[in-house]
C-alpha cells in the first residue's frame, strides 16, 4: 500500500495528516475523523479516503449543503447525500463535498 498522501483532489494543495484526519493545506477540505482504535488504523483508513480518486472525465457535479434539522450537529450533502459527522461549522465552509466531490457553488 502506498503510505504517500496524494495532492487534494480539488485544488491540487498539499495534504497533512493532523492525527485525526487528512486535510488540504491550501483549500481545508478534509476527510471524516478517524479515532486510533486498538490496531491504530485511523491513519490508513483516513489516507485511503484522501487518496481515493474519480475519474477524471467525469463531469462536475454541483450542490449545496442542506442542515436536515436546524440543529449544528451535522450537514447533508444535496447530490450524493453524504452525511457529515462533523459540525455544521466545519462542514458549512468546505467548497466540496469528501465524499462526492460535488463543487458545492448552488448558493445557501
Amino acid at each position: 500500500m502506498n503510505d504517500k498522501l496524494l495532492p487534494c483532489p480539488f485544488c491540487g494543495g498539499k495534504a497533512r495528516w493532523t492525527g485525526r484526519y487528512v486535510q488540504c493545506y491550501d483549500c481545508d477540505i478534509r476527510t471524516d475523523e478517524y479515532n486510533t482504535d486498538y490496531n491504530n488504523t485511523s491513519y490508513a483508513k483516513a489516507m485511503s479516503a484522501w487518496n481515493r480518486r474519480t475519474q477524471s472525465n467525469e463531469p462536475v457535479k454541483h450542490g449545496k449543503w442542506i442542515d436536515p434539522d436546524d440543529i449544528v450537529i451535522a450537514c447533508i450533502c444535496s447530490v450524493c447525500g453524504w452525511e457529515s459527522n462533523l459540525y455544521e461549522n466545519d462542514v458549512m465552509g468546505m467548497p466540496y463535498c469528501p465524499n462526492c466531490g460535488a463543487r458545492m457553488d448552488k448558493g445557501e
